[in-house]
């Protein structure tokens, strides 16, 4: 067994030797979620004993799998090679086949440690009231008012705003006394507020 690793080991290591007609390899998938990439790959050619191993292009090899995955230890933009072989016939068949992937934190970021904050004061209110909302990272704002019967009388804002505490006004002395609903989006995430005006 220790031999046969040895030959793959070397064979896989020579993979951008050009494919010989006998062989062909393809990479079928690269599914990147975060920092882990989940790739798939199909080969064909070989006769005696094939084998498939992985180049993720950041210094790590996976070997005998034909399907494998992989976890970075930053984001960047990586190439990733996979080598198909006959072990037992690596001069008349031996692919390889080499795509680039992305990975990322940020959607993982997000959505572990988005916060959206937001109220209304003072509540019960006047013809004035401000709205005070927070969110943890710069995002796309939709503050609206709504009556009791959903009906919208009030669009406050509809803006990217920067990480941080803002502030809205809203100046309704046309509104008439009553229950309304405040609706505070960003991104995914919604806040319903009650708010009474006297």
């Amino acid at each position: 067994m220790k031999k046969l690793y040895t030959i793959l080991s070397i064979a896989f290591s020579l993979g951008t030797i050009a494919a010989n007609a006998q062989c062909t390899v393809a990479i079928t998938g690269l599914t990147p979620t975060g920092l882990t990439v989940n790739a798939t790959s199909s080969g064909s050619g070989a006769q005696q004993f094939p084998a498939y191993g992985w180049d993720w292009g950041d210094t790590q090899v996976t070997l005998n799998q034909q399907n494998a995955s992989h976890t970075y230890a930053s984001p960047g933009t990586y190439t990733v090679c996979v080598t198909y072989i006959d072990v037992l016939d690596t001069a008349n068949c031996n692919a390889t086949d080499c795509q680039t992937v992305t990975v990322t934190t940020t959607n993982i970021v997000e959505a572990q440690q988005f916060k959206l904050d937001a109220g209304a004061y003072p509540n019960p209110f006047g013809d004035k009231t401000s709205v005070i909302y927070t969110v943890s990272h710069p995002s796309e704002v939709t503050i609206e008012v709504y009556d009791m019967l959903g009906k919208k009388v009030a669009s406050l804002l509809n803006d990217k705003v920067s990480a941080g505490q803002h502030t809205v006004d809203w100046n309704s002395p046309a509104v008439p006394s009553g229950l309304y609903f405040l609706q505070v989006k960003a991104g995914d995430f919604v806040i319903n507020k009650k708010i009474l005006k006297n």
